[in-house]
């Protein structure tokens, strides 16, 4: 017997669909996803075209792998800030550690030009992700090494909140994301 029927997620890019759902709010992120590790690419040109259709209302958040050979300088080096606002990397979908070397070419290149990183520390991700890797604990040296650059982790580091409360609590240049929560309303009375 075959495993459980797996509920195939809609994967689809639709502009239109992105629109209508921006519609309430004043500023929209559009954020970008990129892992050679996950063989996944929405392709930063992509984002910057949609970013310049809707000027004053998105902002576009580059997808940067830092794993793939000198990426992180490189591709760094082909954004300009006015297209995109910030940086996104995911570790557990990239298979780094946060302090590995390559992605501290990222942040190097983040704190040179004032862009904040946003950091998908969440585990609503693929199968073939390194769930060690989401840990925020783990920002804790990139912060220390890096206090001049803004990170926002997203998904507020679910499943492991407190280690976020704690990171917030000590760094001043570390963020949270709360929109993966939105989902998981629950989660937030286990902490009180």
């Amino acid at each position: 017997m075959a495993g459980p029927q797996r509920r195939q997620k809609n994967l689809s890019a639709d502009t239109g669909e992105h629109v209508a759902a921006r519609a309430s709010g004043q500023r929209t992120l559009v954020w970008g996803f990129r892992s050679k590790h996950l063989g996944a690419d929405v392709p930063n040109g992509f984002l910057a075209d949609y970013v310049a259709q809707h000027p004053g209302e998105t902002v576009g958040v580059a997808a940067i792998d830092p794993v793939e050979g000198g990426h992180g300088r490189a591709a760094g080096e082909r954004l300009a800030p006015s297209e995109f606002g910030a940086i996104t990397i995911s570790p557990a979908a990239q298979a780094f550690h946060p302090s590995d070397s390559r992605a501290v070419v990222v942040y190097e290149f983040c704190q040179e030009r004032g862009l904040p990183v946003l950091i998908e520390m969440g585990t609503d991700l693929a199968p073939h992700t390194v769930l060690e890797f989401s840990r925020p604990y783990l920002l804790d040296e990139v912060c220390r090494a890096f206090p001049d650059v803004s990170f926002a982790i997203s998904d507020m580091g679910w499943p492991w909140l407190t280690e976020t409360i704690a990171l917030l609590a000590k760094q001043p240049n570390v963020y949270a994301i709360l929109s993966g929560i939105l989902r998981r309303p629950w989660t937030l009375t286990r902490l009180s």
